[in-house]
């Protein structure tokens, strides 16, 4: 039996990797699971964060950008943002896909002013730390009939 990881970096793809795996579970035979960089260092993003707000360019993803590509990172036109509020009292009642050029003001979410390379190191790093002792793990457990559980 195989066993695979997809590691998702982008939080847009969670849903959709879930519902795969949810269809994947049923037809095939591997095991499937995937991981996210941000969920992975959780954790440490919130020791770490200045921000109350998080999401799309935001304090997070800059600093993960400062630390493994900061020419990339157009610090100069970093600028804090707001999002705009739903009509709805309680934001889980209804999903909806956010209209980026009405939901926020520059696209972004948050502040990527307060990013650094060092909160993306130690964010990166716990991640690949956490991934890979995640994946020795898989790796070394042997397939039986109460995979991947142990008792």
């Amino acid at each position: 039996m195989r066993k695979v990881v997809l590691v998702n970096g982008h939080g847009g793809n969670t849903h959709v990797l879930q519902a795969s795996l949810r269809e994947l579970a049923s037809k095939s035979t591997a095991f499937v699971g995937f991981a996210e960089q941000f969920g992975l260092s959780a954790d440490i993003e919130a020791q770490l964060l200045e921000s109350e707000e998080t999401g799309h360019a935001c304090e997070i993803e800059t600093s993960v950008m400062l630390h493994l590509a900061p020419e990339h990172a157009k610090m100069d036109e970093a600028k804090p943002t707001r999002t705009r509020k739903a009509i709805f009292s309680d934001p889980r009642s209804i999903f909806f896909v956010r209209p980026w050029h009405i939901y926020t003001l520059n696209y972004g979410i948050g502040d990527p002013t307060k990013a650094t390379a060092e909160k993306g190191r130690l964010m990166v790093e716990a991640a690949v730390d956490r991934l890979a002792t995640a994946l020795k793990e898989l790796s070394d457990a042997p397939f039986n009939e109460l995979f991947p559980y142990q008792d």
